[in-house]
């Protein structure tokens, strides 16, 4: 619902779509700084801070996704448009 409304403002799209690929970068550099942060890792077990890094990849990867495909989608919108 939310992407189908998006649709009609490509100006919006972009603005999101750059919100995206920035928070994901930095999930992305999170998940490098992971075993770096003593204050998270000493908390938890090393499965559960494998996991949690891991985690916090797949997110950043997938919102990058995201945002390139939104990025890409409001380029075409606006070549399109009259």
């Amino acid at each position: 619902m939310i992407f189908s409304s998006l649709r009609k403002s490509p100006e919006k799209t972009l603005s999101i779509a750059m919100m995206l690929v920035a928070v994901g970068m930095m999930m992305i550099v999170f998940g490098i700084l992971w075993p770096r942060l003593s204050f998270v890792t000493a908390a938890v077990e090393p499965g559960w801070s494998d996991f949690l890094r891991g985690a916090a990849y797949g997110i950043g990867i997938g919102m990058e996704c995201c945002g390139v495909v939104l990025a890409i989608l409001s380029a075409r919108a606006r070549a399109q448009k009259p």
